[in-house]
């Protein structure tokens, strides 16, 4: 899979939700963690706590992209 473009503005792209053994999974495709971080902190601020982790790394052919659509 290729990337789609980055609308100006937009800090990631949503790839994938996924939901299974109790969790949901978000992923999305970001140029930057930080600003990812930031924008979903300023989303939350204000609401009730909701446990949120962050995992990521480079992926610039977008394999892990792959590897989810080949089990859905």
């Amino acid at each position: 899979p290729t990337p789609a473009a980055n609308p100006a503005g937009k800090v990631a792209v949503l790839t994938a939700v996924v939901t299974a053994t109790g969790l949901r999974e978000w992923q999305w495709y970001a140029r930057n963690e930080d600003a990812v971080v930031e924008r979903v902190s300023a989303a939350l601020d204000g609401r009730p706590p909701f446990p949120v982790q962050y995992d990521g790394g480079p992926d610039p052919e977008w394999a892990e992209h792959g590897r989810t659509l080949a089990v859905v």
